[in-house]
């Protein structure tokens, strides 16, 4: 765990960094509460569990730790529909003719050319994407759309795997005080690009509102030098523009989640807001036209779910 403070944009950010959820879970847990800024009361204990998902923070503490959730079952069920809507396939090197390679080739052989042999063709180089999930939302974003950004995520990493990218994945929220001159970023590292994709442990930072409500809260609660008039308060999640300003990304190097509103992610239409979700990211620009999959030329863009 690190703590800094910085001047972003006319802000004093308060930032936390996380190597792992268990690191940011044992924050969570110990971490001393800012009484100067949080005399009264605490919102990560007090929260209803109409709004936070949970009867406790300990509840919340156990279910991120664990993985597992009652709503985990659906959140499989729907990327295996979603799955059935991808027409990709895995990439297969190529062989080609050479002088040295791994098996004949009988007719080049039998005419004496000296490229006699098939071997594979070199692969590409590694690619390396990070992928900033923006765990702060409105409250007016619905449980549906919450979820299916979870699911679309999911797939999304899958398929940039399949198309050779090595991806990071970072789970954040940068939060503005409510007389804009303080901020909050909390940053906690999910899988570095060597891991496999361990969805149980990405299930509840995705799509339950106790991560938000009740660990991250928590953090805020902890963070030092934060004034009182975060006591009643506990921010607003920022801005699209505020978040990429901030951030500041490289977009051949990383790619941005934000909210469910910002990707386009609304109840109406599962499939047609997955498409939505993949057209607000630019994936075009990561997936080549020679794939021969989620090309659709008439829409000007890609198109990865039928």
């Amino acid at each position: 765990m690190r703590f800094e403070v910085k001047k972003s944009q006319n802000r004093m950010c308060h930032q936390w960094t996380f190597s792992g959820l268990e690191d940011l879970l044992q924050h969570v847990e110990h971490g001393a509460v800012n009484t100067k800024a949080f005399a009264n009361d605490c919102f990560s204990v007090s929260g209803s569990a109409e709004f936070t998902g949970t009867d406790s923070l300990a509840e919340a503490v156990s279910l991120c730790r664990g993985g597992y959730h009652a709503s985990f079952n659906d959140f499989l069920s729907m990327q295996q529909e979603l799955k059935g809507h991808l027409p990709t396939t895995a990439f297969r090197r190529a062989a080609e003719r050479s002088v040295h390679g791994f098996a004949p080739n009988i007719p080049a052989m039998l005419h004496g050319s000296p490229k006699a042999m098939y071997r594979l063709a070199a692969q590409e180089e590694i690619k390396f994407l990070r992928l900033y999930f923006n765990c702060a939302y409105p409250s007016t974003e619905t449980h549906n759309q919450i979820i299916w950004r979870g699911v679309y995520t999911m797939a999304l990493i899958e398929l940039l795997e399949q198309l050779g990218y090595r991806i990071d994945l970072s789970f954040f929220a940068l939060i503005h005080g409510r007389d804009e001159l303080e901020s909050v970023y909390i940053s906690v590292n999910l899988k570095d690009s060597g891991d496999a994709l361990d969805q149980m442990s990405c299930y509840f930072p995705m799509c339950h509102p106790s991560y938000l409500r009740r660990l991250l809260f928590r953090v805020i609660e902890t963070t030092p030098g934060l004034s009182r008039r975060w006591e009643y308060n506990y921010g607003r999640a920022a801005e699209a523009p505020d978040v990429a300003a901030f951030l500041d990304l490289n977009p051949q190097e990383a790619i941005l989640i934000g909210t469910p509103t910002d990707m386009g992610v609304h109840p109406a239409g599962f499939v047609d807001g997955a498409n939505r979700f993949l057209e607000n990211l630019r994936v075009g620009e990561y997936v080549r036209a020679d794939s021969g999959a989620f090309i659709a030329p008439e829409r000007g863009g890609i198109k990865a779910f039928e």
